[in-house]
C-alpha cells in the first residue's frame, strides 16, 4: 500500500519538476538534498520526511497542500479496497 503511495507521490514530484524545466541534479541542489534523494524519492524508493517534502514544495514554487492533493485519489482507492477485504473477511 505504502509503496503505491510514494510511487504516485515521487511521480508527481517528478511531473512537475520536468513541466518546469528543471534538470534533477540543479533541483535537488536548489532544494538542498542529494540528488540521490530525489532520484529515490521521484522513483518511489523511499518514504520523504515532511521537511524534505517542504523543500521539494518550495523548490516548484508550490504548497504542500498541492503534492497531497496528488496523492488523494490514491488514498481513496486503497480505503476502498481496505473496506472491501474487511467485509470478504
Amino acid at each position: 500500500m505504502l509503496y503505491r503511495i510514494l510511487t504516485k507521490l515521487g511521480a508527481r514530484i517528478k511531473q512537475l519538476r520536468e513541466e518546469r524545466g528543471l534538470e534533477q541534479k540543479a533541483f535537488a541542489f536548489d532544494c538542498e538534498i542529494g540528488r540521490t534523494q530525489l532520484y529515490m524519492i521521484e522513483n518511489g524508493k523511499t518514504n520523504p520526511r515532511l521537511s524534505t517534502l517542504l523543500k521539494i514544495a518550495k523548490g516548484l514554487e508550490i504548497y504542500i497542500a498541492d503534492l497531497e492533493a496528488a496523492l488523494n485519489a490514491e488514498i481513496g482507492q486503497l480505503n476502498e479496497e481496505l473496506m472491501s477485504f474487511s467485509t470478504e473477511v
